[in-house]
């Protein structure tokens, strides 16, 4: 492999001597003199080690570059500014190091030919902001989005995960944190200016700044607070992007304040110290960490009860959350035993816990702004609770329960998901809007297992009424994706999604001798969707 890497390092040594570089051996880099926009700088390149598997750097030695041009990264003391001349998702390892250096230095050429000419676009420029405003980071929680206005809002730091966080709500925050476990620093005022336009050029400079808060007519309103002895240093602000707001943030240093003016006079020049602000907003989380679809849930105010906490409404609850929704009552009368860890989302720190309350506080470890209402006993208790809910999911993991028969005969006026595994070979979950008597006939009818071979599923452990049916968390989880799966569309089609039964198989070939004769052309890991008669959808 040495060798390999020899032999190709070599390659790319001769065609950029062909190039007209060379090599130093002091800084481990190519070089050769270039005119840039009537400059003669050092156009530089970096081979690495591993190359051709990790691409070739290339450099301008010029510290002007940056915030000028898109694609221009950070300023290297000794090397220059380095440029972002190909994603890593276009990054092709080619075996031929030749192949490589020739196609990148024909991109970067025509890169630093269109920038001499101010050939590009600014949309790149400005879709980059982040890049080349990074140098730490804030978050910003409970956005509001009539905040169209200067406005004094809260900051506060957070030693661990977040370290700063800006809010609109301190109670709301406080209870997020102290949810999270996150211990957090009494909050300090900031400033928040909304410059509602798009950019032209990326404000980096105390100048800069200043001139967008006179064109904003914020001016007075800066004098009045910034001055003030409990507002931060840092300020905030919003912009647009293609038409989309986007948050930034900039440190103006009181200390360099000049005769104790109100607003700082020292020099335009003066570079701001800058910090990207993060939404972890739930509008944010859902549209950059999913798809319309998502988002749409995300916004969405169902409420959804799930009635059982073991292995099947454990995950079934996280995927939801995962998929947007927010408004969750858990309703389980049992506790976390250790014979659930293999299968069950939450950890060992909640042994002997009550499932409900193991499953509220996993739920929130991921979206601290979720609604979770939880109740530690038996469903019959919780009618006056199921009666608020949008959707009444049983997951009780095993088929004709006294409870889900109930539900059916009784409950018309609430839609229902009724779910359930046939062990490791498959599971099933049927929606439903009426009232129904025949859950049992409905259940023959969707049964993957022969009627002879139940008995072999079901295994016996030491004590009373201790005999289950084993499967692994992988088995289920085809049935869990499925049910979530229902639910979403469920929220998308409304009034129109009709009731229907859904049968995820499992690996069919292993189980062949246990499953009924009608499956046995079915396709493992497939999804049967049916209507109550059995028919195709």
């Amino acid at each position: 492999m040495e060798l390999w890497f020899k032999k190709e390092l070599n390659k790319a040594d001769e065609y950029l001597n062909s190039k007209g570089f060379r090599y130093s051996d002091l800084r481990e880099l190519y070089y050769k003199k270039i005119d840039f926009k009537n400059k003669n700088i050092d156009f530089r390149i970096k081979i690495p080690i591993k190359y051709p598997l990790i691409y070739p750097e290339f450099y301008l030695d010029d510290k002007s570059l940056y915030l000028t041009f898109p694609h221009i990264e950070k300023y290297e003391a000794g090397i220059g500014s380095s440029i972002c001349y190909l994603e890593d998702t276009k990054k092709v390892p080619y075996l031929d190091g030749l192949d490589v250096i020739a196609s990148a230095l024909d991109r970067v050429e025509k890169i630093i030919k269109d920038y001499s000419l101010d050939i590009f676009d600014k949309k790149d420029f400005m879709n980059e902001f982040d890049s080349y405003w990074s140098k730490k980071t804030i978050y910003f929680l409970d956005l509001y989005e009539d905040d169209d206005m200067p406005k004094i809002h809260k900051i506060t730091k957070c030693p661990s995960i977040f370290k700063n966080i800006i809010t609109n709500n301190i109670e709301q925050t406080k209870e997020k944190l102290n949810t999270l476990g996150l211990k957090h620093d009494t909050f300090q005022s900031i400033i928040y200016l909304p410059f509602n336009t798009q950019l032209e050029s990326i404000p980096y400079k105390y100048g800069q700044i200043m001139k967008l808060i006179e064109k904003h007519d914020y001016t007075e309103f800066f004098q009045q607070n910034f001055s003030l002895k409990n507002i931060s240093q840092y300020i905030y602000f919003s912009f647009l992007i293609n038409d989309t707001k986007h948050f930034a943030s900039c440190k103006i240093d009181k200390r360099l304040c000049k005769n104790n003016y109100v607003i700082p006079k020292f020099s335009l020049d003066y570079n701001v110290e800058r910090a990207v602000v993060k939404r972890i907003d739930r509008e944010r989380i859902f549209l950059r960490g999913g798809n319309k679809t998502t988002s749409y849930i995300s916004r969405s105010s169902i409420k959804i009860a799930i009635i059982g906490c073991g292995s099947l409404g454990g995950s079934l609850a996280l995927k939801l959350a995962k998929s947007g929704i927010r408004n969750f009552t858990f309703i389980d009368y049992d506790d976390l035993d250790i014979n659930n860890i293999a299968r069950h989302i939450c950890p060992m720190k909640y042994l002997n816990k009550n499932k409900v309350e193991a499953l509220q506080y996993t739920i929130l470890e991921h979206f601290p702004d979720c609604n979770i209402d939880i109740h530690h006993c038996n469903a019959t208790n919780c009618l006056d609770v199921l009666d608020n809910q949008n959707l009444i999911i049983s997951a009780l993991g095993s088929d004709g329960t006294i409870f889900e028969t109930f539900l059916l005969q009784i409950y018309e006026h609430i839609p229902k998901i009724i779910s359930w595994f046939e062990g490791s070979i498959g599971g099933h979950a049927i929606f439903i809007r009426r009232k129904i008597k025949n859950f049992s006939d409905i259940i023959g009818k969707l049964k993957i297992v022969d009627n002879s071979k139940e008995k072999e599923l079901i295994k016996d452990d030491i004590g009373c009424n201790s005999a289950y049916a084993p499967y692994a968390f992988i088995d289920a989880e085809n049935t869990v994706t499925a049910i979530a799966r229902m639910v979403t569309n469920f929220i998308i089609k409304k009034e129109d999604f009709i009731d229907q039964a859904w049968t995820m198989l499992g690996d069919l070939e292993e189980n062949h001798g246990l499953i009924s004769e009608k499956y046995y052309e079915k396709d493992s890991y497939s999804i049967l969707k049916r209507d109550f008669n059995g028919n195709k959808l």
